[in-house]
């Protein structure tokens, strides 16, 4: 339409420009009036956002998804913050969370009566240092023992790690006490080379020993959890192996209470028998799958179907030469208006796309998973290294923002089995986290 009325206009001279253009702007006004007073409005395909003011969350639009064969390739969807400084300093700016802060160390800076070198210490109940049992590990130090010093006059042991700053004085270095080190997987960092003032680093970057053996060793890791029920599942082929049953955490604090819980369910495949357990227990379920060729509906009495994707950007997918809507885990939520509610449990079975879901999620919105209780997902270890070091990653940053695996169970139906170093594992685990905040 642009092109056609510039042409119209080019062709039309002063009067004409002056006219389409006052009868382009009366359109305008009109449409404007329009949606403003809610009648009339062009109504929006079921895939898009609802209407109404978005709540700006600092992405550019998510680009187009292509399928390949049964899998889904994004292209360009890494998204994007609006990075300026207003939002730097709004972002870092923000702090809250702690009633006992004590600023320890500090002199005078130049003459004045500013303190430098001071740092700020919480001592509310459980995270504060334990004087006589409390260990501080100090990078930085420039000849400034101010912190230190009053670190150990609290109690606590200081290791001052020269090998990090050069600038410490020897008399003052302090080496780390003699004793077997607990492995971590990871290669001996290599050395510290200064130029002058400024420190350069020669292949510093720990190397996880990553291999086979460890991963299945590393995933299989489960405890923590005193009371797991099944829920759903099954028989697959005619055998007694269920399928489709998930290990939900009945702990105290933990486990979700009927009749106020929410469960999230991605992954169906026209199998309900763990979302019907769910909505039995006494929980609303939501769940969601876009591949199965249904509208959404209500199932049952609680359960809500959308027929959406669960992927790492928003956008519009192509599988099996159909266009099926994927959302990030964040617009899901405000979709359904559960964005700030607690998750009671996040089905995740999305046939290997959980590592798509969890790249979006631990890199942009790390902060929604404060808000789930459990999580179980199937995760897929197929053969290719790459995939199987990006779970390896996921997963341990899963265990550093305080998710525990109290179940990992393989997943034998269809043959998932197989033979490795003389042990029985598998291409599929079922997996469970709970997130130790609700304990």
């Amino acid at each position: 339409m642009t092109s056609f009325t510039t042409a119209r206009l080019m062709r039309g001279g002063t009067k004409r420009t002056l006219l389409v253009v006052s009868a382009v702007i009366l359109v305008t006004i009109a449409l404007v009036s329009i949606d403003k007073s809610g009648q009339n409005s062009v109504q929006s395909q079921p895939i898009l956002e609802p209407e109404g003011k978005k709540k700006p969350d600092h992405r550019d639009e998510p680009t187009t998804h292509v399928a390949e064969g049964d899998k889904i390739t994004l292209k360009n969807i890494t998204p994007k913050p609006i990075l300026d400084w207003h939002n730097f300093f709004e972002y870092i700016e923000e702090a809250d969370g702690c009633s006992n802060i004590k600023m320890f160390g500090g002199k005078p800076y130049g003459g004045t009566n500013v303190l430098d070198g001071d740092k700020a210490v919480c001592l509310d109940a459980n995270v504060a240092p334990t004087p006589g049992s409390c260990i501080v590990l100090s990078f930085g130090i420039s000849n400034e023992w101010s912190f230190d010093d009053a670190m150990e006059q609290f109690g606590c042991k200081v290791d001052v790690l020269r090998g990090r700053d050069p600038t410490v004085s020897e008399s003052r270095e302090r080496s780390q006490p003699e004793g077997k080190k607990k492995p971590d997987h990871r290669d001996e960092p290599t050395t510290h080379v200064a130029e002058g003032d400024k420190i350069t680093l020669k292949n510093t970057t720990p190397k996880p020993i990553l291999n086979w053996h460890n991963f299945f060793e590393y995933i299989e890791e489960a405890d923590g959890c005193s009371n797991i029920k099944m829920f759903g599942g099954k028989p697959y082929g005619g055998t007694n192996v269920l399928d489709g049953d998930k290990a939900v955490c009945l702990d105290a604090n933990v486990a979700p209470t009927p009749g106020s819980c929410i469960v999230l369910s991605f992954g169906i495949s026209n199998e309900w028998s763990f979302d019907d357990a769910m909505e039995q227990f006494g929980c609303k379920v939501y769940a969601f799958d876009p591949t199965m060729g249904q509208q959404a509906h209500l199932r049952g009495h609680d359960i809500h179907f959308h027929p959406w994707g669960l992927g790492g950007a928003t956008g519009v997918a192509s599988y099996h030469e159909t266009e099926i809507p994927v959302y990030t885990y964040r617009d899901i939520l405000k979709k359904i208006n559960e964005e700030q509610s607690i998750i009671d449990y996040l089905k995740i079975d999305i046939e290997g796309f959980e590592v798509d879901f969890f790249n979006n999620v631990l890199s942009d919105d790390v902060e929604l998973l404060a808000n789930v209780k459990q999580i179980g997902m199937e995760i897929h270890p197929v053969a290719s290294e790459s995939i199987r070091d990006q779970m390896w990653s996921q997963i341990r940053l899963l265990r550093s923002h305080n998710f525990s695996q109290v179940s990992s169970l393989p997943n034998m139906a269809g043959g998932n089995n197989y033979i490795f170093e003389n042990k029985t594992v598998s291409l599929c685990y079922e997996i469970l986290w709970v997130n130790d905040k609700f304990r």
